[in-house]
């Protein structure tokens, strides 16, 4: 049965997906929750470090490669600005693939991160994660489905956390001694914190350019693995209609058609009743007749124009 009015559900309002357009995704990824996630990282990192002075000059390089992989489909989704009526401005922008701004790449430094950091990775996954459900019950609260992001949380850490720790051995293992090329490279494309109409940046380095971009790779990774996760998790409780068996496919069907006939025959039966005391036996045959399928097919589109309004509503809320 609970099969079924998903499917049927599914039939009025659409399909419900783990898509980019979930709104607990759309927090995820938003510039807030993902500034709040590094904050936390670096503050890690600022307890296990060592400053070297390493302004660039002729003898001494840093390069920056501020990702080179492709950028994963959720990330091209663009974002648009929005008037104080809630009306989209403009036609919106990609917020993923900028790089620092030149002028701050020739005065940064970098700092020296003990080897000993590679067992703090559980730590940063838990901060991340806190840091993830705070902004999500902040910004939204019940649209989101709660339960399948903490389920989707809980999955995720083993992987997580063991990219995090990837991530935290190659930034420790960097030789960063005066006199060596140092090379930062981004594993993800970096987000850009520009406005639409302004040029791509991803804005200015907040300390050393290895433990900003070491941050941004751990809080990209951890972030991909938990909205995989969430997407599979959320999408495993509707019924995607294509993948329904041949059989239950037809026999749905049957039911869902059955139900839109008998509430048309209530429908028309309650259109009797109101044309006919309207009517009062005075109105032309033809037009008594037309204004019953009329009213009929008005309340049959009222009816499930509800349904469709209770059962968008019931998603957002479970």
């Amino acid at each position: 049965m609970l099969n079924w009015l998903t499917f049927f559900n599914d039939i009025l309002v659409g399909k419900e997906e783990g898509s980019d357009n979930d709104p607990c995704i759309a927090v995820i990824l938003s510039q807030n929750s993902i500034e709040t996630s590094q904050e936390a990282v670096m503050d890690i990192f600022n307890e296990n470090n060592q400053e070297i002075d390493q302004t660039v000059t002729t003898n001494q390089d840093i390069t920056v490669n501020c990702g080179e992989d492709p950028i994963p489909d959720y990330l091209l989704e663009k974002e648009y600005d929005y008037n104080i009526f809630g009306m989209q401005t403009g036609t919106g922008c990609i917020k993923y693939g900028c790089c620092y701004d030149i002028e701050q790449l020739s005065i940064s430094h970098a700092e020296a991160i003990n080897s000993d950091i590679t067992n703090v990775h559980n730590e940063m996954y838990d901060r991340i994660s806190a840091s993830i459900n705070n902004n999500v019950d902040i910004e939204i609260g019940g649209q989101c489905n709660i339960g399948v992001l903490n389920e989707a949380v809980q999955k995720s850490k083993s992987v997580a956390a063991q990219n995090i720790q990837s991530i935290l051995t190659e930034a420790s293992s960097i030789d960063i001694r005066p006199g060596q090329n140092i090379v930062v490279k981004s594993r993800s494309p970096l987000r850009c914190v520009n406005e639409c109409d302004e040029p791509p940046s991803a804005g200015t380095i907040k300390q050393s350019i290895n433990i900003d971009i070491h941050s941004q790779n751990i809080v990209q990774s951890t972030y991909d693995t938990i909205i995989k996760n969430y997407k599979i998790l959320n999408t495993s409780t509707t019924v995607d209609i294509k993948a329904v068996p041949k059989g239950k496919f037809y026999l749905f069907a049957i039911i869902s058609l059955a139900l839109f006939l008998m509430i048309y025959f209530i429908m028309w039966f309650l259109a009797f009743g109101i044309i006919e005391f309207i009517c009062k036996g005075k109105c032309p045959k033809f037009i008594s007749t037309l204004g019953k399928q009329g009213t009929a097919i008005l309340l049959w589109v009222i009816f499930f124009g509800i349904w469709g309004v209770i059962a968008s509503a019931w998603r957002t809320v479970t």
